[in-house]
């Protein structure tokens, strides 16, 4: 049984697949029991950031790893489970969870309630990368900090 999606593909994608709006492709996901994946094109974004840095289609054949497709989870997770299930796998039907972004303020109280909220048990989150956190870490370590400055002035810190 094919199940179809709906997602916002790069354009690098769309170059190099030579898609267009409402043209069906097939995906395969790898390490997933049921992994094939019918798609219909509803969007072209520019790039999509930490899957690809550039709008740029790679120059490496069959492989498209440079390639990036946006599907919301719930649609993803409903499709997946309908797959499963009709496969007659004996799999689990539930669709794990890879990356969640959210969009947060930067009111500390509220940015506090999210973070426990997200590690709360149950809720099979993994990898749990915080951005601000990450970004108040990096201010203070010292490797960052000298890489920084190398980059900026353009020459290493003089030592003792």
């Amino acid at each position: 049984m094919a199940i179809t999606g709906t997602p916002a593909v790069d354009a690098a994608t769309m170059r190099l697949l030579d898609l267009q709006i409402g043209a069906t492709f097939t995906i395969t996901v790898n390490d997933l029991p049921y992994s094939t994946l019918s798609c219909v094109v509803v969007a072209e974004v520019q790039h999509i950031p930490t899957i690809n840095d550039s709008d740029q289609a790679g120059n490496s054949g069959n492989d498209v790893s440079s390639s990036g497709l946006l599907l919301d989870y719930t649609s993803y997770a409903t499709l997946y489970k309908v797959g499963v299930l009709s496969s007659g796998s004996k799999v689990d039907p539930t669709l794990p969870i890879n990356h969640a972004w959210l969009r947060t303020s930067n009111d500390p109280v509220a940015l506090a309630q999210v973070r426990t909220a997200l590690t709360r048990p149950g809720l099979g989150l993994e990898n749990l990368y915080d951005r601000r956190m990450l970004i108040e870490s990096m201010r203070a370590d010292p490797l960052y900090l000298g890489l920084l400055l190398i980059l900026i002035v353009g020459q290493p810190p003089l030592c003792c």
